[in-house]
């Protein structure tokens, strides 16, 4: 399978990274198990140097392979019979790489070949359970956990697209119908009497499809979270690692004292001392990764999660010399076996390597499919705000047939200012169905379409000294784009509560961008009280908007003062 350049070079660095650590690993391994000084010196030799070296280049290399030309190409493909195959002749090229040194330096001597088997099987289990493995799986989960957030991020993108989408789309039918009512009050001061009589019947089969959109919506809506239950999951796995880890330790030892049958007394402690251990490996690693990896790791607290482990480790080294010191006490100190820093660094050595494998492994692996689940529950989320967003639709073709059969009905009568709304209404209308798919559109036509609505509303409204409307918008010629109609509920509310036709009435919209900053100031008489009552949603939804769409990048304040309301809304916008 060819790849490209970059990711060649990127898989290769990663080749080199794993190398070091493992061998680094290994390094650490030997140096605690061997306490004899002499026996560790042999160690550092250039011979031993270039043996670990080469087993940590064939161990990652493998593992490399195996995720990106045998895991993906067939496990994931569903062609398990050739993985299983593939994946043991891998595993007999990464044996033979790790120990042929070994057997060519060895054979000669040792021709007992039931010997040589059973070192070739210890050889074996060494290398798959402590180096090929534990490196396989938190490698392939590592990549997969890299994959499933660019997946998560790209699907919040998509959920966070739509859910400003579907709030737009509610913003619309209030539109339409607050233009409707302009074009009503239009037609009702030039008294054309068929108009009226269509646009009631428009409106009346525009209600009609919202009531419909809603009410599929409403019957599509997510359940309501149930109430928590008690998390008994950390226990459950707890007890599941300890059952496991004791089976696979103890049966052959049980199988050997069977077959043996001395069952001494002295073997007792043994029996007290191997369960507790174990259980105290096994709350290591549940502990590690509820307790540091899922609350620091996972959320990219990376110097709290190095700051907590060490006093971990310190904690179950601890626990760990503790149980070994006083179970063992009577079976090892008594026969000057081992003395008690043995069992110490026995203890770090378990921690530090056999636990802390065992700790990372079970950690990224639960990571691997916790985040499959949260994929999994943003990818429904996604669907069901995808399909309350299509219910919420309006049929447009329909509104633009209707609309334009109240425009044939306008012409027959004489009533030029209720022409000159139908056909406004009719291009605000368009311009909103065009716009219903986009996030951001150009500056210039959304200001194009603020002065046709503020054109459209003065229409209606007669001319009088105690009314007084200030309009005032100026835009510099630098590209820029803004969300669609996101400035219309502000000066939808300034026309609905601020003109009284009983007492004076002022309304002043300024609105001028600068490079790509936006601000917008709108202050009108607060007639509110004597004329409407508001579920406020227009408002809320518009906020919402904002906090979806320019977070952190926007400024918006509300006042009413002596009877005046006033918004100032400052925005950063897009290129």
């Amino acid at each position: 399978m060819s790849l490209p350049r970059t990711e060649k070079q990127e898989l290769l660095k990663q080749i080199l990274l794993w190398t070091g650590i493992i061998a680094v690993l290994t390094f650490s391994s030997y140096a605690l198990m061997d306490y004899n000084y002499a026996t560790a010196k042999k160690l550092y030799t250039w011979s031993s140097i270039g043996w670990v070296l080469g087993v940590a280049f064939s161990v990652a290399l493998s593992g490399i392979i195996h995720y990106h030309w045998l895991f993906l190409r067939y496990w994931k493909a569903g062609k398990r019979t050739k993985y299983v195959l593939l994946i043991c002749c891998l595993y007999c090229i990464v044996f033979i790489l790790c120990y042929s040194r070994t057997y060519f330096a060895h054979y000669p001597k040792h021709v007992n070949i039931p010997i040589l088997l059973s070192r070739s099987w210890d050889a074996s289990i060494q290398v798959l359970m402590i180096f090929y493995l534990p490196f396989a799986i938190i490698y392939a989960s590592l990549r997969g956990i890299r994959q499933n957030r660019e997946r998560k991020e790209k699907l919040q993108h998509e959920q966070r697209r739509t859910a400003i989408l579907l709030l737009k789309s509610k913003l619309e039918p209030h539109f339409l119908f607050n233009t409707l009512n302009t074009i009503y009050a239009i037609a009702q001061k030039e008294s054309a009497s068929k108009t009226i009589t269509a646009i009631d019947t428009l409106s009346a089969q525009i209600r009609a499809l919202l009531q419909t959109a809603t009410t599929e919506s409403s019957n599509n809506k997510l359940e309501i979270e149930s109430p928590k239950k008690r998390n008994y999951k950390p226990l459950i796995q707890f007890l599941y690692i300890w059952l496991g880890i004791y089976g696979f330790t103890m049966f052959p030892s049980l199988i050997a004292s069977i077959s043996s049958g001395k069952w001494e007394y002295e073997q007792s402690p043994i029996w007290m001392y191997q369960p507790l251990l174990l259980a105290t490996v096994s709350l290591a690693i549940v502990s590690h990764f509820y307790f540091l990896y899922k609350p620091f790791f996972m959320m990219r607290q990376y110097s709290k999660y190095f700051l907590m482990l060490p006093l971990l480790v310190f904690l179950f080294i601890s626990v760990d010399v503790t149980l070994s010191a006083l179970v063992l006490k009577r079976r090892l100190l008594i026969q000057n076996d081992v003395d008690f820093w043995s069992i110490v660094k026995v203890a770090v050595w378990r921690v530090l390597l056999a636990e802390g494998i065992c700790a990372w492994v079970y950690a990224v692996a639960s990571h691997y499919k916790t985040f499959r689940m949260q994929i999994k529950e943003t990818e429904q989320a996604a669907k069901d705000n995808e399909l309350l967003l299509l219910q919420s639709k309006v049929d447009t073709t329909t509104l633009f047939n209707e609309l334009s059969g109240l425009q044939q009905t306008v012409n027959t009568e004489r009533a030029p200012e209720t022409t000159t709304a139908v056909s406004e209404l009719i291009s605000l209308f368009r311009y909103s169905a065009d716009k219903a798919d986009k996030e951001t559109v150009s500056v210039a036509d959304e200001l194009q379409f603020i002065e046709q609505y503020l054109h459209l509303q003065q229409l209606r409204i007669p001319t009088s000294d105690t009314i007084s409307i200030t309009t005032n918008i100026a835009a510099d010629a630098v590209a820029g784009h803004i969300a669609p109609m996101l400035l219309l509920p502000f000066i939808e509310n300034a026309f609905k509560y601020g003109i009284s036709y009983e007492q004076p009435s002022s309304i002043d919209i300024t609105i001028s961008k600068q490079n790509q900053l936006l601000e917008c100031s709108i202050s009108n008489t607060n007639h509110f009280r004597q004329q409407y009552t508001s579920t406020g949603m227009g408002i809320a939804n518009t906020t919402r908007r904002l906090q979806l769409q320019y977070e952190g990048r926007y400024h918006l304040e509300q006042k009413k003062e002596n009877g005046i309301y006033s918004v100032y809304l400052r925005l950063e916008l897009s290129k």
